[in-house]
């Protein structure tokens, strides 16, 4: 696989729960604070995958995920959300935008292995 994943969020403590499975597994991995430069770096990378932490990341996440869902150059592009389960207004915001997968951070940390895995194998479906 040689386009990275992307992934919004800006939680350095949280980034490094993120960025160190996948350097374990060797697949490449950009993070970004803000929902614009994720989608900047993702018109320019086609990555396979889009992470996003509904809280953390700056901008508006539900209208990124429109964005990404509706052009034409990021279609195979999987989105992946997580957030607070208590916030279940947002995390439903996120699925009715067309997320792939939505999910409290509690489930995406042990989820996040099988994710990135099914990336280096080149899956763009769900593991």
């Amino acid at each position: 696989m040689s386009n990275p994943v992307l992934v919004g969020v800006n939680d350095l403590f949280f980034s490094a729960k993120i960025t160190g499975p996948a350097n374990l597994l060797g697949v490449p991995m950009k993070c970004f604070p803000s929902c614009d430069r994720v989608l900047a770096a993702a018109r320019e990378a086609s990555p396979p995958l889009i992470i996003l932490d509904l809280e953390s990341v700056g901008g508006d996440p539900v209208s990124l995920i429109r964005a990404v869902k509706s052009d034409e150059g990021l279609k195979g592009a999987r989105v992946v959300a997580f957030g607070r389960h208590t916030n279940a207004e947002t995390l439903q915001a996120a699925n009715d935008a067309g997320a792939d997968q939505v999910m409290p951070r509690s489930d995406f940390v042990q989820v996040l292995p099988d994710l990135l895995r099914a990336c280096a194998n080149g899956a763009r479906t769900a593991p």
